[in-house]
């Protein structure tokens, strides 16, 4: 990512961020407070050289798919267990969601499962459909998963050496799960990746 910014000199930063860092950045250099909770942590004592780091570690994903931890140490996938479940889509934009090009693929309206329901740090209300085996997913939560994954980041940039299965892939998970808990995910989250 490249950057410029009035005042702030020329330079390489090595850090780990994310995209809801652009937010949290933005909004500190215009002084604006947030109206919603946001994960993002601004990354401008990184531009001026006060910090080194702003984070440990980041969570990334495509709903209905893996999980993600990246660390500064190793990314670790984890893929449900089982079935894709259980599954609930959030979202307050049911009208959105169609897929105009690809009509055969959009998504049905929320049924008489839906309840409504909020986001965690959230006070305004989303509608929750759950989801069980049959139903109709997005086409990029459809594919099959190829398990879990565990790559050490310095020793194997090419991701060669998949350590899912050691005692390794215990930490991570550990790891991912106390971040899903400091991001107050869904009790459904633990659930589908088999973390309670």
């Amino acid at each position: 990512m490249l950057i410029a910014m009035p005042g702030v000199r020329n330079g390489n930063v090595e850090a780990l961020t994310t995209n809801v860092d652009i937010c949290a950045t933005l909004a500190e250099i215009f002084n604006v407070d947030m109206a919603h909770r946001t994960h993002g942590r601004s990354m401008l004592p990184l531009m001026t050289g006060e910090a080194r780091s702003i984070r440990d570690w980041a969570l990334a994903g495509v709903w209905g798919r893996e999980v993600h931890l990246i660390d500064a140490e190793a990314k670790y996938a984890r893929a449900p267990a089982g079935d894709n479940a259980p599954l609930s889509l959030w979202s307050n934009r049911w009208s959105t969601m169609p897929i105009h090009h690809m009509p055969q693929l959009q998504m049905p309206p929320p049924d008489e499962r839906a309840v409504l329901d909020r986001m965690p740090g959230a006070r305004i209300p989303v509608i929750r459909q759950p989801y069980r085996a049959g139903d109709l997913l997005p086409y990029w939560a459809m594919g099959k998963f190829s398990g879990n994954h565990l790559y050490r980041v310095k020793d194997d940039p090419d991701e060669e050496n998949n350590r899912a299965g050691s005692a390794e892939e215990k930490r991570a998970a550990e790891k991912l799960r106390a971040a899903l808990i400091e991001m107050e995910a869904p009790k459904e989250q633990f659930e589908r990746l088999a973390l309670i």
